[in-house]
């Protein structure tokens, strides 16, 4: 049996001071290509904790890479790892460190004058094979001018 947790996170791109009027509940959605997606077998070794982030250059992106590679070579898997920071941007959702086979998903990334919203779920399986994972799921968005 599986349950879903559906989980909001707010991270905030810009902080400005205005007063509340209609234009604060402009909402955009924000149409997003998955890079990779999957679990890391090293048991925690990698060093990530349960996050989401938002990945700005080539530098912070290699990075990340090297780390979620510390165990095994997952980024074999991404279908891009070169990525043209000039007109896009990274989007990283870690799930907890687990044995229930979970998996994450990003399943919309909206825009506000106020940031950007991502939501994910995390499906949990009621299976626990002893095996120790972490799910992930990269994606890649427009360079957001704020």
């Amino acid at each position: 049996m599986r349950k879903t947790i559906l989980i909001f996170t707010l991270l905030l791109v810009g902080i400005g001071c205005s007063e509340n009027n209609i234009e604060d509940e402009y909402t955009k959605e924000i149409t997003f290509t998955t890079i990779g997606k999957g679990v890391l077998y090293g048991n925690g070794v990698e060093g990530i904790q349960e996050s989401s982030l938002i990945i700005l250059n080539q530098e912070t992106w290699q990075n990340l890479i090297n780390q979620m590679d510390t165990y095994s070579i997952v980024s074999d898997n991404f279908t891009e790892t070169t990525i043209n920071f000039e007109t896009h941007t990274i989007v990283v959702a870690f799930g907890e460190i687990t044995s229930d086979n979970s998996e994450i998903e990003i399943t919309s990334i909206t825009q506000s004058k106020k940031g950007i919203a991502i939501s994910f779920s995390i499906n949990e399986s009621d299976i626990d094979d002893g095996e120790i994972i972490q799910p992930y799921h990269i994606v890649k968005i427009p360079t957001i001018e704020k």
